[in-house]
């Protein structure tokens, strides 16, 4: 009989940790958390660490930090799903990190939004027309999670496996691919059409690996949710040699592509 929940795998590449999960939401989340235990409780003190470097009010800082994402994180939770809650649930019993410490820093991408870059090439873009697809994360070093890198294989029952390129401790995706060929990326932006009370960002980006098998089937998710803020997002298809980009607000979303 097949083990629907086996142990997690941790390899390394060079310096860069590499993990294989399988199974159901919290087991993937657990395995994630036992494995990788003495890094994610290190990174989360260096991230607030950081934030309280940032805030030099001796005391108040870690109160104000607190309650500013404890707030946000209240408006984004009806809009996280049972599945993701319970991934968070086992990275935390996995982790020894507290659930509430993880929503934290869950809550960060949407409190903090940053500028990176995202570009899709293909056709006569590339040497033989193969379609590549780049990504660069661009956040402040000084928060450390470039020391937190780990690129994290998932595969679950009843949806689709994919590469989560992430950091430590955040089951939210950034970057990413899955087994169909579908890539993601996006982009900081500003907007006056804002809300926490949506789909944050990285799960957005989650469903869209987890769910989607074509570039028609990422239109019809980022139609089906809420969503926040303003971002650009970059999403290409390797099997069909073609990618969008896509603007969003909170009331507003477009497509673009070359045709």
């Amino acid at each position: 009989k097949e083990d629907l929940r086996p142990e997690g795998r941790l390899s390394h590449v060079k310096d860069l940790p590499v993990l294989e999960l399988h199974g159901d939401p919290y087991h993937r989340g657990f395995e994630e958390g036992r494995l990788l235990k003495k890094e994610i409780r290190e990174g989360s003190e260096n991230i607030f660490r950081y934030l309280r470097s940032e805030l030099p009010i001796p005391l108040a800082n870690r109160w104000i930090i607190g309650t500013v994402l404890d707030r946000a994180w209240a408006k984004m939770e009806p809009f996280i799903s049972y599945e993701e809650y319970l991934q968070m649930k086992g990275l935390s019993d996995g982790s020894g990190v507290s659930f509430k410490t993880l929503c934290r820093i869950h809550a960060l991408p949407e409190v903090y939004p940053t500028w990176c870059s995202n570009g899709a090439y293909w056709g006569n873009a590339t040497e033989d027309g193969r379609l590549i697809a780049i990504r660069n994360l661009d956040w402040n070093r000084k928060i450390g999670v470039h020391r937190n890198a780990v690129v994290t294989f998932h595969s679950m029952p009843g949806a689709s496996s994919y590469v989560n390129i992430g950091y430590q401790g955040f089951i939210g995706v950034l970057s990413g691919l899955n087994e169909h060929g579908i890539s993601v990326g996006q982009i900081g932006a500003t907007s006056q059409e804002e809300t926490m009370r949506a789909v944050p960002m990285p799960f957005l980006l989650h469903r869209i690996l987890s769910q989607a098998n074509s570039l028609e089937d990422v239109k019809r998710i980022f139609t089906s949710y809420p969503l926040s803020r303003g971002y650009n997002y970059v999403i290409a298809s390797a099997k069909e040699r073609a990618a969008m980009a896509v603007e969003a607000t909170a009331r507003h979303v477009e497509f673009f592509s070359d045709e």
